[in-house]
């Protein structure tokens, strides 16, 4: 894959994945998540695994069955600058990442109460969801993008536009 490519098509659709939960359902009423259940918890699970990817992207790993011991490697392409373990320490929002992660590790799509080991089940937990969204959103432009300015000019793209002006699921 090409800087290009991984820049332009690969990263703005995993951006797409992840900010879907924070812009099309959070801000519904509790009535109207329920009458999209079914894509409200879909998209609330994929913003799991793409927190999970990106910040996978940028170096930061969570292990499966390691509980919340975050580690850091090289991110896994050479134009991607490392997000640092002190970095995330330092903003603060560590236990909300690590959360996150666990999130999108190991409670995707799970049915049975039991099985699900984090603690995004409520609409008051999204709160912290869309904190570590905003977050992974950031450290995006900052160590992928390098500007707000190129950013905006990728997401902007045809391609990536989600449009959001056209479908507002409050007024379905």
């Amino acid at each position: 894959m090409t800087e290009q490519d991984f820049k332009e098509r690969h990263i703005p659709h995993r951006i797409n994945l992840l900010i879907t939960y924070r812009e099309r359902f959070v801000k519904l009423t509790g009535r109207q998540r329920e009458n999209f259940r079914d894509l409200d918890r879909c998209a609330k699970d994929i913003a799991g695994m793409m927190i999970r990817s990106l910040l996978d992207e940028m170096g930061i790993h969570l292990p499966a069955g390691t509980g919340k011991t975050i580690v850091q490697r090289s991110p896994k392409q050479a134009y991607v600058r490392q997000l640092s373990l002190m970095t995330i320490k330092s903003d603060k929002v560590t236990a909300i990442i690590e959360e996150a992660l666990k999130f999108g590790n190991r409670a995707i799509a799970h049915i049975e109460g039991n099985d699900v080991d984090h603690n995004f089940r409520t609409a008051q937990d999204d709160i912290r969801l869309v904190k570590a969204i905003d977050y992974v959103e950031d450290k995006v432009i900052q160590n992928i993008y390098g500007t707000r300015a190129e950013y905006d000019r990728v997401m902007g793209l045809a391609d990536n536009n989600m449009h959001r002006d056209r479908l507002n699921l409050a007024t379905i």
